[in-house]
């Protein structure tokens, strides 16, 4: 963490300003709610023109899979199976081992489904913001006022 070396004088904090000209948060590959659009774009620029499909079952092993390497695992994985295709159908065979053997987790069932959302999303938004109360709860459209009361209420600290 830069700003921390900054604060505690091992980095030079000139240096820092020029370096931090933009910073973008990304969640983690396993957190992102598009996987499936970003398997399908990310299968297709791949595939350089070749038309391929995923059978269910292997599908769902690679949304399912935790994916540590993130996106640049996922994109490795998808240039090798391009590659490597017999026909135009991905099938779950043809996974590598790592994804094939990987347990699967059964959804947890949720009580509150809603709620559960709720904090999701304002757990994104903050993080997206850097935990920036003014700018997060700009973005979800409610008051400072009820973002902190929304915290309070799902146990979010920072």
């Amino acid at each position: 963490n830069l700003q921390e070396r900054v604060a505690d004088g091992s980095f030079r904090e000139d240096l820092f300003y020029r370096l931090n000209g933009l910073e973008v948060g990304l969640p983690a590959l396993r957190e992102r709610t598009d996987k499936s659009q970003l398997l399908d774009f990310l299968l297709a620029e791949e595939a350089a023109g070749q038309r391929l499909r995923i059978t269910p079952a292997a599908r769902e092993a690679l949304l399912g899979f935790s994916w540590p390497g993130n996106v640049r695992q996922l994109r490795t994985v998808l240039r090798t199976l391009a590659a490597l295709c017999e026909g135009d159908v991905i099938q779950f065979e043809d996974l590598p081992a790592v994804i094939r053997l990987a347990p699967v987790k059964a959804p947890e069932p949720c009580e509150h489904p809603l709620e559960d959302a709720e904090k999701q999303a304002l757990i994104l938004a903050l993080e997206l913001h850097r935990w920036h109360m003014t700018h997060t709860a700009l973005q979800l459209g409610v008051s400072r006022n009820t973002l902190y009361r929304k915290l309070r209420k799902h146990g979010i600290e920072r």
